[in-house]
């Protein structure tokens, strides 16, 4: 359940990229930090 959680958030930070609805200097730090939760998901599956 929780990786496809971070699956969602990714295609939504994706999207919101690709529209230019929010500034790279946001978004930047939400895709370090998933990428971060996706591997420690990672690690318990």
């Amino acid at each position: 359940m929780a990786r496809r959680s971070a699956t969602e958030t990714a295609a939504i930070l994706d999207i919101l990229d690709r529209r230019q609805a929010v500034a790279a200097s946001v978004l930047a730090p939400a895709l370090e930090l998933l990428e971060r939760v996706v591997a420690m998901l990672a690690r318990l599956a």
